[in-house]
């Protein structure tokens, strides 16, 4: 219903919330059974111009066909998000890609759950980076994003 799926965006976009990825998570089926999770296979995760903005279909079947409350969802994780750049931006120029890889898997989850696939695209890249050999592609994907969100930012405006 819709106050589930308001508690799961928010769990995911509030910037104080940082999960061990060591911690087991709870399947999509035990957090909102109507919510599908995107997975990275799902998406081509390293072209994202083949890959739409935003799958409004899957959207509308994920919000009960309620825009508006899609748009206030989508307006609230633009809120948030733009710290979380701030915090990848940081992660790439001190090259700790642990942080990285979480700042990343909780953009990820937040964006899956909006269909907004290019950005899931995008972070899901990140969270999947060779520690050892993707490091110096991290400020590329952190620009990616930041072009990404402001796509997204001028999407929700028109909705």
């Amino acid at each position: 219903n819709t106050h589930e799926m308001f508690n799961i965006i928010e769990k995911w976009i509030k910037p104080e919330i940082v999960e061990s990825c060591a911690e087991p998570k709870p399947s999509p089926a035990e957090t909102a059974p109507e919510t599908k999770e995107i997975t990275c296979r799902e998406l081509p995760c390293t072209n994202t111009a083949e890959v739409p903005l935003v799958d409004m279909e899957g959207a509308m079947a994920r919000f009960g066909n309620d825009r508006g409350f899609y748009r206030k969802m989508a307006r609230k994780f633009l809120n948030y998000v733009h710290s979380h750049i701030k915090e990848l931006e940081e992660a790439v120029e001190t090259e700790d890609v642990e942080a990285m890889k979480k700042t990343a898997h909780n953009i990820k989850g937040a964006a899956g759950n909006l269909s907004a696939n290019r950005i899931f695209s995008i972070a899901a890249s990140i969270e999947n980076m060779d520690q050892h050999r993707d490091n110096p592609a991290g400020l590329s994907f952190v620009e990616d994003l930041k072009s990404e969100i402001s796509s997204l930012e001028r999407f929700v405006d028109t909705l």
